[in-house]
């Protein structure tokens, strides 16, 4: 394992989600790729969360957990970006689970490709009837330039499904307090 240097800090903002918590960190910790950490924020969660993180914890030296009172996401993904030191950032949504092949496709993507943001598609999973529709990404599959990347919404490009170059959003400041319409409406406004 290599948690000294990472290639990847997967960010995992955590809130009231212990139902959700043990797959979603199975999942991440049964990757095919070996050279990652995983960087879990409890924002404050008033049910066992922060029991549960504290055992992965204990279980597995990949994962780093940092408790926090209740901020709002936008908070919590800015205090886990203090502390990745993966060259990349994969942002994972506490209640999300991901295949043992997702980390190692998007890092060879990313470095075959010498792209600085790696998309793929996902899977919306309806729990309640046991259902998995696959959600397709609405940009066109290739390499984009600069120009292309600066023109799509920002809340497109920090969605889960993808994996980011770290540099690249070390310049960016998650804002707080706002929702994800809020977001949406900032960010048309530009």
């Amino acid at each position: 394992m290599n948690t000294i240097n990472p290639k990847i800090s997967v960010i995992v903002p955590v809130y009231n989600t212990a139902q959700y918590l043990p797959r979603c960190l199975d999942s991440i910790l049964n990757q095919d790729f070996e050279a990652y950490e995983v960087i879990c924020v409890n924002d404050g969660s008033s049910d066992n969360s922060i029991e549960i993180l504290r055992e992965y914890e204990n279980k597995s030296s990949k994962i780093k957990v940092i408790n926090q009172a209740n901020s709002g996401v936008a908070t919590t993904r800015n205090t886990a970006l203090k502390h990745a030191k993966g060259e990349y950032l994969a942002f994972l949504d506490s209640d999300d689970f991901v295949r043992e092949n997702y980390l190692s496709r998007l890092y060879d993507a990313a470095i075959d490709t010498r792209s600085d943001i790696v998309i793929c598609n996902f899977y919306r999973y309806y729990e309640q009837i046991n259902l998995a529709k696959p959600v397709l990404y609405k940009f066109r599959r290739g390499v984009f330039d600069k120009h292309e990347i600066e023109m799509k919404p920002l809340h497109d490009l920090l969605r889960e499904n993808k994996m980011n170059f770290t540099q690249f959003l070390r310049t960016v400041d998650f804002v707080r307090d706002m929702t994800q319409e809020q977001l949406n409406d900032y960010i048309e406004a530009y």
